[in-house]
């Protein structure tokens, strides 16, 4: 407070003075404010394209990933491919085999069935007459 002696014109520039000085001073602190949220803005605008980039090579690695796994499925069941292929050989002498044997059990059974004999696949029956 001021002191009771003063005269009121300087009470006025002194109040004056004050109140200019806290209007300066909360300028200074509106344009402060203002230039702290323009950084911001600027940071979440470098942050929002940072985002977009870093999701669209996330995306761009998922299908690296599925791609190197199908190519890795796709090898694999060529190797099975080529790998039936190479054992073709050996295995056909078998396969004719087998196919010889189911052609004369079938034939075998014809015959039987004809003279009125039935196989059976039970193993204590394997031939019984038909009644």
């Amino acid at each position: 407070m001021l002191p009771s002696n003063i005269h009121s014109n300087t009470r006025r520039n002194i109040f004056s003075n004050q109140a200019e000085e806290l209007k300066q001073t909360c300028n200074e602190f509106v344009l402060s404010a203002n230039e702290f949220n323009k950084i911001a803005d600027s940071f979440i605008e470098i942050f929002d394209a940072v985002s977009t980039e870093v999701e669209k090579e996330k995306i761009s690695a998922i299908g690296a990933r599925n791609l190197l796994h199908t190519a890795s499925k796709q090898r694999e069941a060529q190797l099975q491919q080529i790998t039936a292929l190479v054992m073709m050989p050996y295995l056909q002498p078998e396969i004719n085999c087998l196919t010889i044997a189911i052609f004369n059990y079938s034939f075998v059974k014809s015959k039987l069935n004809m003279i009125g004999w039935h196989v059976s696949s039970h193993p204590s029956r394997k031939w019984r007459q038909l009644s």
